[in-house]
């Protein structure tokens, strides 16, 4: 169970542009005025669809210039102006990439576009209703430091975020990392926010989780006050619910986290079986319903999945040519290492290790399971140190933390084929089922696609044709 967040890139998490808005929204109003919900025009559902498709085709412009219609033609409608806003920052990402003489000015063109789009978005949507549906979230997201990296104007959005949503678990995680970047106390606004969210098992491992969201794309400083704090209000979860599947789950997490980052791999293996083997005792009660309609804020997010593996694809096919004598990194981890000559990582800070998440997508890269695939080298021989031994073909995965993150799991190997699964295609295919299979598991679905056979509790990923 992972709210959905960008470990921006905001993955702010990071989280990069995370960003959920409703399928209705409403046009302003005074407090005097009874609300005017907006129907959602005819031919949105297509229209996303179709916009998707144009992103795996890396048809940019195309997604724009449909939402700029869009927006044009139902200017009070806020999720237009959401998808453009996304597009906008996915060409700004894309030129941030590129390295062009002008790509800072060409990024912050399109990020300071998307940030108009997703304020008139904010100003659309009436508050009330959980964080992660409010366009603010990808706001403040894209005020951080991955994008246009405005201090003042990020403080003063989380501000914003915690009075429209001031019992909201998400709204809280946002203050308390804003705390700690700032190398504030933070026990204040644990404090406040124990206070003011539900005091309820869920409501404390939601807030958790979105803290070790971030502590996954921030420096030591941040991270290791933000992982206290998480970790205190899991074991305020167990102690409302000790058999809590997701709070156990979650725990074991932070424990392996912390041990991991104290150099201590051992006493993280065996915190993090500990707590595996408790969430298994307590059995798979106590989820919650996971189930929902995916809104254009989902959409939006699978486009940024899309772009995220494009920015692997094209990361790996460097590594192999000036770094590994053709073989692929089996990790982003090995990925994100610089290389000494210029000091550039393959991969930008975004997608720095393996089970990072961005955009309401976990993002890995494995050796890919297919039959015939080979080790290439050693990580000696690499040019940056490599902790893995590259292979002869990758697996790079986007899978949804949650079904308001996305409705489709996407993933990508060296030969350039995306693949897609609708996780709602089958009825006994939750998403938070497919979210606990490893990555070496969903390379191992990838490789039985090949074979055509089936396996539970996921249907296999599907080639799509570009």
């Amino acid at each position: 169970m992972k709210p959905s967040h960008r470990v921006v890139t905001v993955p702010a998490l990071l989280l990069g542009a995370v960003i959920h808005a409703s399928a209705s929204q409403t046009t302003p109003r005074k407090a005097s005025e009874p609300r005017r919900e907006m129907q959602t025009p005819p031919g949105w559902s297509a229209t996303l669809s179709k916009t998707i498709d144009l992103e795996l085709q890396g048809k940019l412009g195309e997604v724009v210039a449909i939402y700029e219609k869009w927006v044009a033609d139902y200017p009070k409608f806020a999720d237009a102006h959401v998808m453009l806003a996304g597009a906008h920052e996915q060409l700004g990402r894309a030129a941030q990439r590129s390295h062009a003489a002008d790509a800072a000015n060409a990024s912050t063109k399109h990020f300071e576009i998307a940030a108009v789009e997703l304020r008139r978005a904010v100003d659309l949507t009436p508050v009330g209703g959980p964080m992660r549906d409010d366009p603010i979230r990808g706001l403040i997201d894209l005020n951080g430091p991955a994008e246009l990296n405005r201090p003042s104007e990020y403080e003063r959005l989380v501000r914003e975020g915690l009075t429209r949503h001031p019992a909201d678990p998400m709204a809280h995680a946002y203050a308390i990392r804003l705390l700690a970047s700032k190398g504030e106390p933070v026990d204040r606004a644990v404090l406040a926010a124990r206070a003011a969210i539900p005091k309820s098992a869920q409501a404390r491992t939601e807030l958790a989780s979105v803290l070790m969201a971030f502590v996954r794309d921030d420096g030591e400083s941040v991270a290791v006050p933000v992982a206290a704090a998480a970790l205190s209000l899991v074991n305020d979860a167990l102690t409302l619910n000790p058999d809590d599947v997701n709070a156990l789950e979650q725990k074991a997490e932070i424990l392996r986290a912390q041990a991991r980052r104290a150099g201590e791999p051992e006493r993280s293996n065996l915190l993090a079986e500990e707590a595996r083997v408790r969430a298994k005792a307590a059995g798979p009660h106590d989820r919650g319903d996971r189930s929902g309609a995916v809104t254009s804020g989902g959409s939006r997010n699978e486009i940024s999945a899309i772009g995220n593996l494009r920015a692997i694809v094209s990361a790996e096919l460097t590594y192999s040519v000036s770094c590994a004598g053709g073989g692929y990194a089996i990790s982003l981890e090995d990925l994100a290492r610089p290389e000494p000559r210029s000091g550039n990582a393959f991969v930008a800070a975004s997608l720095s290790g393996n089970g990072i998440i961005t955009t309401g997508y976990r993002i890995a890269v494995a050796k890919n399971a297919r039959k015939g695939v080979t080790d290439v080298g050693t990580p000696a021989a690499t040019c940056n140190g490599s902790k893995g031994t590259p292979a002869s073909s990758f697996f790079a995965s986007a899978e949804p933390v949650e079904p308001a993150s996305g409705d489709r799991f996407f993933a990508v190997d060296d030969r350039h084929h995306f693949f897609q699964h609708d996780a709602n295609s089958e009825p006994d295919c939750r998403i938070h089922h497919c979210r606990a299979i490893p990555i070496v598991i969903t390379a191992h679905r990838a490789a039985a696609m090949q074979g055509g056979r089936s396996e539970r509790p996921c249907r296999l990923l599907r080639p799509i044709s570009l």
